[in-house]
């Protein structure tokens, strides 16, 4: 009798401390392939003279049932959605407009974990179009909403420029307490600008028009910090 009880126990052991099932894994983010980063994608198939279709691909991750393939305007910010359980996707977009995609890993029994991948960017090819402009900077300190020090009323602010023809000659900053920063220098080909003169417990607005040896100029999202 003592020997059954021991085994019922070890056996009730076993179970409690997790020698059934192991749970299920989250997915992991998938691997970006096509179109590359910072780059014309030529190989669309042509519509008409405003649209293309573009297959998107990307590597397949693990621990995955689906994929959300997001691509956004990146002049308006207007995002489509498209759900598959392929590695790959045909979008119709319009020509000679710049872009962003990246995919979103989804599990069905880890909906609660989806993995995001990287955020790739690309101009579709435009009929006839010899040059594009630079794509919208990409700001990367502070970030939007943030709570900064500025100790002394100074802050460093940062971005990254990308341009195709890798011809970008000049970045306007403009940084104010209102939606419509007034313009406060230009960094030519650098890509940091110190603000001064911050008021403390202050939200201030900033954005970064960049411009190319062409003329052409994009102008990256607003965003917002705040002082400490």
């Amino acid at each position: 009798m003592k020997k059954c009880l021991l085994a019922l126990l070890s056996i009730t052991f076993l179970i409690s401390c997790g020698g059934g099932d192991n749970p299920p894994k989250p997915p992991t983010a998938a691997t970006l392939v096509f179109p590359e980063n910072n780059s014309e994608c030529t190989t669309g198939e042509s519509l008409n003279a405003t649209q293309s279709r573009v297959t998107f691909s990307w590597n397949a991750s693990d621990n995955t049932d689906s994929y959300q393939l997001n691509v956004t305007r990146l002049s308006s910010s207007a995002t489509q959605t498209f759900t598959t359980t392929a590695t790959s996707l045909a979008v119709t977009l319009e020509k000679g407009v710049a872009y962003s995609y990246a995919v979103l890993s989804l599990s069905e029994d880890v909906p609660e974990e989806p993995a995001l991948s990287q955020t790739f960017r690309f101009y579709n090819a435009g009929d006839g179009v010899e040059n594009y402009a630079p794509f919208p900077a990409t700001i990367l300190s502070p970030a939007s909403g943030q709570t900064v020090n500025a100790p002394g009323g100074n802050l460093i602010l940062s971005w990254q420029g990308n341009d195709i023809e890798n011809n970008i000659v000049n970045y306007e900053v403009y940084l104010g307490t209102t939606t419509n920063p007034p313009f406060v220098a230009n960094t030519n080909t650098a890509t940091t600008h110190t603000a001064t003169g911050l008021a403390v417990g202050t939200v201030y607005y900033w954005k970064i028009i960049t411009e190319d040896s062409d003329g052409n100029t994009s102008e990256s999202e607003l965003y917002q910090f705040k002082t400490n």
